[in-house]
């Protein structure tokens, strides 16, 4: 049974009587509803992965007065960059524009949060045991903010693309990977990966053991003989009905199968459509291994706290039928509040036009110009999977150039700081569509802007209690601090002899600045504490929460704003380092604190 501690019954034998007048009076505090949950759940039940948009949230950070669980906010994180690049981190509310649809709205939440800022937010720990000689107590890492996942498309990328996007990557490794930064390498076939880490030397080991790896077994595209096709062609008879490209087909089958005799044409035809349709499944087979992987990414990257983003590397590709599930991954990704980068393995734009050296197929005057435009069509698309993604989840799109150091360093480089901005948009419809958003700057300055591009409203009405967890979920893996409730966290840890140890988190709770409400003769409030616990890389280990319904009267209210309470959870851990975070939320105030705290444990 979970119930609040006064903190004075902590520190003084001497107050042992006053302690049993509180105690009696805690006989009308009820027990909590809920007991520490462990085995790796995440707190607030269910995934962090959700129906409903991570876009749309009550009770935004840094808010300075509480909102009720009624408003919706829509959250826009947004950098703003000088001419050379760097983040400009000293505007003020009044400088951003903010349009939904096209419409002006008015920004109610506004904050700013740098690097530096971030560092001062975090707590440390003390030990509870002696330190050896020599032996440091305070933490001397620098937990996590910063996740970057390289996501090589190994089913597109040809060994000269691959290999030259591989070195950029390792570069930036090298040049600008920041102690609390976590990188992996992840690829469309799931063969040589390493996850998040900060350990350079494993991340150059897995890039260079990087292949391409084309997903289907069969034959290429390329190496279909008779009728010859390449894929361009076999998109346009396939999905545009393109009569021009079946007739040149066709035409080919009737020259290279039966020695151009116009009587086996219906054979010809036959031929022409199998290629083709052969062509196009490989294509799609290919098409659905990154869709696919894409959103085990995303979900993957969705469980860890900060900021967050997918370095997509890819040539491109033409993604025909699959629009749908493209809308559906920008769509999770923009609940999951993340962003995707996407870089043009290409390089420098130049048409291929194939192998010249190779003699072509005899054809009628004009049908290999036909098939030209079909293929520069082709490659011109080829880029709009990349761009659509960047676009669509507020990253950057690096193409048509072949400087993938300077372009992966702007990609993947998190800003010097960055601003919060929220808004309350007006008769929202829970109907799941999707609403265009625009941020510019009032000043004057050549500044840059880089912000998501829009949200997808809500599929349907939230519950309440769906609405609160949402909440919870969204705070519990974000670094943002959040003061909506006065609590602060402690930790401590004691060391067994096997070399593993006991964390405590305590949450401090002040009393007298929670928000109570008067029912009869007694004084209640709600509070729900989520303690969560991540590992050096970011990973969540453990949790607990805990809701605590109190119920005091006049007296026992007093006395316990004088003395505050406390709520404790505890962990068993190993030697490493850690990262503690605490989500409380009011149900009173609809308001919500968040802090973390770092932890090292000695060998």
């Amino acid at each position: 049974m979970n119930r609040i501690r006064s903190k004075a019954s902590l520190k003084s034998s001497s107050l042992f009587l006053a302690w049993l007048f509180i105690a009696a009076a805690l006989l009308y505090v009820e027990p909590a509803l809920g007991q520490p949950q462990r085995g790796g759940r995440i707190p607030g039940g269910g995934t962090p992965s959700r129906q409903d948009p991570d876009a749309i949230y009550t009770g935004p950070p840094e808010s300075s007065s509480p909102l009720k669980a009624e408003v919706n906010i829509v959250p826009v994180r947004v950098v703003v960059r000088d001419p050379r690049g760097h983040a400009i981190t000293n505007l003020r509310k009044e400088d951003f524009k903010l349009q939904q649809d096209g419409k002006q709205q008015q920004i109610v939440n506004f904050s700013v949060v740098t690097t530096a800022l971030v560092a001062s937010r975090t707590v440390g720990s003390h030990s509870n045991v002696a330190p050896r000689p020599g032996e440091s107590v305070e933490p001397d890492f620098t937990p996590p903010s910063h996740f970057v996942a390289f996501f090589f498309d190994d089913a597109h990328l040809d060994i000269q693309n691959l290999t030259r996007a591989r070195d950029a990557v390792s570069n930036y490794l090298d040049s600008s990977m920041q102690p609390s930064d976590r990188a992996a390498i992840l690829t469309t076939s799931g063969q040589s990966q390493a996850d998040f880490t900060d350990d350079r030397a494993k991340l150059h080991a897995t890039l260079m053991k990087l292949l391409p790896h084309p997903v289907t077994g069969g034959e290429a595209a390329a190496s279909f003989g008779c009728p010859p096709m390449d894929f361009y062609e076999a998109d346009a008879i396939q999905n545009q009905n393109d009569s021009q490209a079946f007739g040149i087909a066709t035409q080919d089958a009737l020259t290279c199968a039966f020695q151009g005799d116009p009587g086996f044409r219906k054979q010809a035809q036959e031929m022409a459509t199998r290629t083709a349709e052969a062509i196009m499944n490989q294509a799609d087979q290919q098409t659905e291994a990154v869709f696919r992987r894409l959103r085990q990414i995303v979900r993957r990257v969705s469980m860890l706290p900060g900021q967050r983003t997918i370095e997509m590397i890819s040539p491109g590709f033409i993604y025909p039928t699959h629009e749908a599930e493209l809308a559906e991954i920008m769509d999770r990704t923009i609940q999951s509040n993340i962003v995707i980068n996407t870089l043009d393995a290409k390089g420098l734009y130049a048409p291929d036009m194939g192998d010249i050296s190779v003699a072509g197929t005899p054809r009628a005057p004009g049908s290999q110009g036909i098939l030209d435009s079909l293929r520069l069509l082709g490659q011109n698309l080829e880029n709009n999977v990349l761009v659509e993604l960047s676009d669509g989840t507020g990253g950057i799109a690096v193409r048509n150039s072949n400087d993938f150091d300077t372009g992966l360093r702007k990609m993947a480089e998190a800003p010097e700081g960055y601003y919060l901005l929220g808004y309350a948009p007006q008769n929202l419809k829970t109907d799941g569509r999707y609403h265009s958003l625009k941020v510019a700057l009032a000043t004057k300055d050549k500044f840059t802007v880089e912000a998501r591009h829009g949200f997808y409203a809500p599929r349907r009405n939230e519950t309440a209690a769906e609405a609160v967890k949402r909440e919870i979920d969204s705070a519990v893996f974000s670094q943002d601090e959040q003061h909506g409730v006065a609590v602060t966290l402690d930790t401590q840890y004691s060391k067994a002899g096997d070399g593993s140890g006991t964390l405590d988190a305590i949450v401090e709770i002040d009393v007298a600045r929670l928000t109570f409400t008067k029912v009869g003769a007694f004084n209640q409030d709600d509070l729900t504490v989520v303690t969560s616990l991540f590992d050096s890389d970011g990973n969540y280990i453990d949790g607990s929460e805990k809701d605590i319904v109190m119920k005091f009267r006049d007296d026992t209210l007093k006395q316990m704003s004088r003395t505050g309470a406390s709520s404790e959870a505890k962990f068993v851990v190993k030697s490493g380092s850690y990262t503690v975070r605490i989500v409380v939320r009011d149900a009173n105030a609809a308001a919500i604190s968040a802090e973390n705290g770092i932890v090292q444990i000695p060998q």
